[in-house]
């Protein structure tokens, strides 16, 4: 997995899923020294378990900013980004 930001190689675990501004929701995925945006979400809470991520997610669903397409726009730049097609 490589930081949008810096651009270094991180495990999936060690990354933060970041959303910089609820204006423009753009999701990103940084390191634990690029996290900066206005809502931060550890990657290994959110992926702790398949209980965790759909908490994660329903809590996500209750922001008024939150932008389910933009959100899963982010989560297929990620698939690509660790490679994870064809993984359950």
């Amino acid at each position: 997995m490589v930081c949008d930001h810096c651009k270094k190689e991180i495990g999936l675990f060690n990354g933060w899923l970041s959303c910089p501004d609820m204006d423009a929701p753009d999701w990103q995925f940084v390191c634990k020294d690029c996290p900066d945006g206005f809502y931060d979400i550890p990657a290994s809470r959110f992926f702790q378990s398949a209980g965790s991520t759909i908490d994660w997610l329903a809590h996500l669903i209750e922001k008024r900013w939150f932008d389910p397409r933009k959100f899963f726009e982010f989560m297929d730049r990620l698939r690509a980004n660790g490679g994870f097609y064809g993984r359950a």
